[in-house]
């Protein structure tokens, strides 16, 4: 069973939000510099974003 986004923030962060804000900022930091950066992706072969990269990246060399 997948955790709640809610839960899976108090774990690895270890806190729980003072405010509204501050609840927002920790899930936009967990979407975009976290889970979209090591989950795989269909679009690009099931690779992560970053392996991605350096795969095009080293084609151009």
């Amino acid at each position: 069973m997948k955790e709640p986004l809610k839960l899976k923030l108090l774990h690895l962060l270890g806190q729980s939000f003072k405010t509204t804000q501050k609840a927002k900022l920790a899930v936009f930091e967990y979407i975009e510099v976290w889970y979209n950066r090591k989950r795989l992706h269909s679009s690009l072969r099931y690779k992560t974003p970053t392996i991605n990269r350096i795969r095009v990246l080293s084609k151009k060399m």
